[in-house]
């Protein structure tokens, strides 16, 4: 299906803002949105480019009756919200209703029959702002904790992702997808959503996004809830969208930030009087003039951790380094006061215990996860599993 001549977008590079703008013109409606996504999604993640982005959509008959009724709320000048008629995709760790017609499994089987009860918070944030939950996407297994050296993107369910600018085959380290928000990632590059939310417990959300050419942002624990959402590790989980800009990951922000006492780290963070966090992309915000950026040179490129083999190569790169000289360099002419060989100050610390403990950081993690997944198995509607040792078996 040609996407220009069916609704007049690109949607390889149309954004949340760009949407919005359509459906606010009349140039596009909803109904229009969902079923051009949903044939991108049936063209290329089983078949054709075989991206395997997707784990599974919700029941298109379901969708679009969604879609027309945020078509007749439009017409009818009721938007709901600033993603009124929006399609989204979420990682397939973030519980959605089972009236939603979705599994949420992190990509393993042992999750199938676990049905929760209610949405994740974040879900019932975006839904009420108008969003409309397109699918699932696919991710590392377990988020990457099955197994520590797990393939990129690979879950028993999901299959292996495949990055969107890798065509033709897995290729280099630097074409793989990277996770675990794998799939989240490859759908926003190869265009089968505007945007998604992944996961992050350490760099499961940037690293991807990077990978893809794609906006991130890795908030504070505790800035959104984390309430439904299959965890890694409660003292480092979060959640964030994968975006095309920032902008799109601002709204998306706002949208999601919020205290919920269904998570107790939502207490402790501090929300702006104003939540709209997209003034940050506009002026008088959204300028390097004058701005103070220090980038730690002297740590970055002097590393060599035992267990990060992949990290170790990749920050020696002279291409990473030329690039992020370039990066330097421009944020300079517009003004910015770079600093390039800041020193922080407990970066000789983390270094020591990196390279004296293998997989330290993992440790917190592991302990974590057998704690929490027993928490998360117990808001269960119905589930064979309740522990971690279900699971395994």
């Amino acid at each position: 299906m040609n996407d220009e001549t069916v609704i007049g977008l690109d949607l390889l590079t149309a954004t949340i803002k760009d949407l919005q703008e359509a459906l606010s013109d009349g140039k596009v409606t909803s109904v229009q949105l969902i079923q051009t996504y949903l044939d991108r999604i049936e063209a290329n993640n089983k078949k054709g480019l075989e991206l395997r982005a997707v784990m599974e959509t919700a029941p298109r008959k379901q969708l679009m009756e969604i879609a027309r009724a945020r078509d007749e709320m439009r017409a009818n000048r009721a938007s709901i919200g600033p993603l009124h008629g929006i399609p989204i995709l979420v990682k397939d760790n973030i519980a959605t209703h089972p009236a939603l017609g979705m599994n949420t499994t992190a990509g393993s089987y042992a999750l199938l029959k676990s049905i929760p009860m209610e949405d994740a918070t974040v879900i019932a944030k975006l839904r009420s702002a108008g969003a409309i939950i397109l699918g699932k996407a696919t991710m590392n297994e377990f988020a990457n904790l099955k197994a520590f050296n797990a393939i990129e993107g690979w879950s028993a369910r999901g299959g292996r992702g495949r990055s969107a600018y890798d065509v033709g085959g897995h290729g280099s380290d630097g074409a793989k997808p990277s996770g675990s928000s794998s799939g989240s990632a490859i759908a926003v590059s190869a265009g089968f959503s505007p945007a998604a939310l992944g996961t992050e417990t350490s760099g499961s959300l940037i690293s991807p996004a990077g990978r893809a050419a794609a906006y991130t942002l890795r908030s504070t624990a505790g800035l959104v809830s984390r309430y439904g959402v299959i965890p890694g590790c409660k003292s480092f989980d979060t959640i964030g969208p994968i975006t095309k800009s920032a902008w799109d990951t601002a709204v998306l922000l706002s949208c999601m930030a919020g205290l919920d006492p269904k998570d107790e780290a939502t207490k402790d963070a501090e929300f702006p009087a104003n939540k709209d966090y997209t003034r940050f992309t506009e002026m008088p915000y959204a300028t390097f003039k004058g701005k103070r950026l220090g980038f730690p040179g002297h740590g970055a490129f002097d590393l060599d951790i035992p267990w990060g083999s992949v990290i170790n190569d990749i920050v020696r790169s002279p291409a990473i380094k030329d690039a992020l000289a370039a990066a330097l360099e421009k944020m300079a002419s517009l003004g910015a006061i770079v600093c390039d060989q800041a020193e922080i100050p407990s970066f000789p610390e983390w270094k020591a215990l990196a390279t004296s403990t293998p997989k330290y950081g993992l440790t917190i993690i592991a302990h974590e996860f057998k704690e929490d997944i027993e928490g998360y198995l117990a808001t269960m509607q119905s589930t064979e599993v309740r522990n971690l040792q279900d699971i395994i078996e």
